[in-house]
């Protein structure tokens, strides 16, 4: 799959990796020339130096063709607006990352279905691993600093 990712946060580059680890095609937006240039050796994608809000640059990014868009900054307003933008030029399948839980139902009044919580989830999944480590005995501390890791934003 060809996948934009809009966002060189923590969490988008950890995302982008995971991505590229799997075979996918992706093209990485940010606003920052510092940040690109910092991940430039790390990743073999497309980086596209601009505001991915825009539909000019997301034209750029989907080149002949997207199957997916992932908004991934650090701001929830940013992202749901370029996923907006994005089903309007045309790619169909928006990931949105919010972490103002307030702004879910505006996501749903969007349909911007495949939202991404991270705190939330992260939350859950400590949650889970205490219980399940008292269940069985199993130190969570491993499982809790690799999935907060991952998924930090």
């Amino acid at each position: 799959m060809r996948i934009i990712v809009v966002g060189g946060s923590r969490f988008g580059i950890a995302t982008l990796k995971h991505l590229l680890d799997k075979g996918h095609e992706a093209v990485l937006v940010d606003e920052s020339r510092e940040r690109l240039d910092d991940i430039s050796d790390d990743v073999e994608c497309g980086l596209i130096h601009g505001d991915g809000t825009l539909p000019s640059i997301l034209r750029e990014a989907m080149g002949d063709g997207a199957d997916a868009l992932m908004m991934l900054t650090n701001h929830d307003e940013a992202n749901i607006l370029g996923a907006a933008v994005g089903r309007s030029i045309g790619i169909e399948r928006v990931v949105v990352q919010i972490i103002q839980t307030q702004l879910l139902p505006i996501c749903e009044e969007l349909g911007l279905e495949e939202v991404v919580m991270p705190h939330e989830t992260v939350a859950r999944s400590i949650v889970s691993s205490l219980e399940d480590g008292d269940k069985t005995g199993e130190s969570t501390k491993a499982k809790v600093e690799t999935e907060d890791d991952e998924t930090e934003a």
